[in-house]
């Protein structure tokens, strides 16, 4: 269920900012106000363009999101991640037993990831299991398994 509202966000981002960009350059006169004359095959040209759309929005979930498995040592892991987490600008919104989930303490960072800005920690065997956008939790990732690292030495 998950995946399918996020394919459905980014369809009508994606095509907000198609819009928007077209509508830039009608504005600025690059191209006609008439859609006929706008596109090479008319409205035919828009349906063209809401499948591309549509097709990119159905695929970028897959590759967006993902899971990584951080190995946790040492005493008071949780707040240390939590204070790991503070110092890259999340906020712990929900906590559940040893799971946590962290959203992104800026406004505006919460509305340009359309309210997928969360950071799930779920507590596997030896450490957690972090999953949220990729770019993301590659940087949390490499950040936590520093901290722990040099922890251990």
């Amino acid at each position: 269920m998950r995946y399918l509202l996020r394919s459905i966000k980014y369809f009508f981002y994606l095509s907000f900012v198609l819009l928007l960009i077209i509508l830039i350059f009608r504005l600025t006169g690059f191209i006609e106000g008439d859609v006929e004359y706008m596109f090479v095959h008319g409205y035919t040209s828009i349906l063209y363009m809401a499948l591309i759309v549509a097709a990119f929005a159905a695929i970028y979930p897959m590759l967006g999101y993902g899971k990584r498995n951080i190995r946790v040592t040492g005493e008071n892991s949780e707040e240390k991640i939590i204070n790991f987490m503070q110092s890259r600008h999340y906020i712990l919104s929900d906590r559940t037993g040893e799971n946590m989930t962290f959203r992104k303490t800026s406004l505006l960072d919460r509305i340009i990831k359309m309210g997928e800005d969360k950071v799930r920690f779920t507590k596997v065997f030896g450490g957690y299991s972090i999953e949220g956008i990729t770019k993301d939790i590659v940087r949390l990732d490499s950040g936590l398994t520093q901290l722990f690292d040099s922890e251990g030495e």
